[in-house]
């Protein structure tokens, strides 16, 4: 990640290019959701972002702020499923391939499969690119008082694809040798989105060397994660078969709240609480999507190491959170993550 601002009179704006979220699993070939088909199992989901933030200091007390954001998204994903489990995911067909789904190729196998993934820790197999936005304000009350409110609107991400034969959707022949089944084709990904977010929030200079703030936010899950939806389009058998699975995310409200402690003229601690509710039913949850952690909290530093620059550090843990899925399977996430920062003005 980095960033670059400018400051001219009254107007500051700038660059910067960071990934806004994203999730894996991996498990093993040996693993009971590889269905015995001796092979892996994974999903890894990335989102980033170029952002050109723009704010205006109207008067000495409010300031607004704008933010264009061009975005990408990829995934790859590995999945074995029963041929039951897979043909309740089918929610439509056409051509060759969908009328051999139809007309039960799959009947006498034993596990199905969909791949697509280019094994590269940076980018995904199947792709997109898209836009964001966010608007601003932040208002002074007094000396050491200020609020601020934002609105992060639903990104407009294209379709995630991936190259026309980079996917598969394969079968093993089970009893008869007439349920052979591979197909290579294009995977995409249908109308992924991130959510809309409304925050509010304060800070408190409670002392020169004593700041506390909290905000509280509103993110709008339920309208961009109610189904997860696939396109399944052969470039041998032609023809397609169309996939979704019920996600039904629910509407989360998250309360954060923090601390920054100025311990001298070059040493700063910080410290902070997240407060939240897994939005994701238990019945809906997906082993390759168990993104069902809630709480978490933050330690971090901040060092001045010359007048221009300071080094930041932060740590972030969540406790395991263990949920029982609709099809019985118990899933626990836990998570740590580690950011380190450089800034330098001029």
């Amino acid at each position: 990640a980095f960033g670059y601002t400018r400051r001219t009179g009254a107007l500051t704006y700038g660059i910067g290019m960071f990934a806004q979220g994203g999730m894996g699993t991996d498990y093993e070939a040996t693993s009971f959701l590889a269905a015995g088909s001796g092979a892996p199992v994974r999903s890894e989901l990335g989102v980033g972002n170029v952002i050109f933030p723009v704010a205006y200091q109207v008067n000495s007390n409010l300031t607004v702020g704008a933010t264009l954001k061009f975005m990408w998204s990829s995934l790859d994903m590995l999945m074995a499923a029963s041929p039951a489990q897979l043909g309740a995911m089918v929610t439509g067909g056409s051509g060759a391939l969908g009328g051999a789904i139809a007309g039960g190729a799959l009947s006498t196998a034993t596990w199905a499969r969909i791949n697509f993934s280019d094994d590269n820790d940076f980018t995904g197999a199947a792709k997109s690119t898209g836009f964001g936005a966010s608007l601003g304000a932040t208002y002074k009350v007094n000396q050491n008082l200020t609020v601020g409110g934002s609105y992060t609107f639903k990104s407009a991400l294209d379709d995630m694809k991936s190259a026309s034969s980079a996917a598969s959707l394969s079968a093993n022949p089970g009893a008869a040798a007439t349920a052979t089944f591979t197909d290579n084709g294009q995977i995409t990904v249908i109308d992924f989105q991130m959510p809309s977010v409304l925050a509010i929030g304060a800070s408190w200079q409670a002392s020169p060397s004593f700041l506390l703030a909290a905000d509280l936010k509103y993110i709008g899950w339920a309208d961009a994660m109610g189904s997860f939806k696939m396109r399944y389009d052969s470039s041998v058998m032609g023809g397609s078969v169309s996939f979704a699975m019920p996600q039904n995310w629910k509407e989360q409200t998250v309360l954060n709240l923090g601390m920054a402690w100025k311990a001298n003229d070059a040493l700063t601690l910080r410290a902070g609480l997240n407060i939240a509710e897994n939005p994701i039913p238990d019945a809906f949850v997906n082993p390759l999507f168990p993104a069902t952690v809630k709480d978490h909290v933050t330690l971090g530093l901040g060092y001045q190491v010359s007048k221009p620059g300071d080094f930041n550090m932060s740590v972030t843990m969540a406790p395991s959170v263990s949920v029982n899925s609709g099809s019985g399977v118990a899933i626990s996430h836990a998570q740590t993550n580690w950011q380190f920062m450089y800034s330098h003005r001029f």
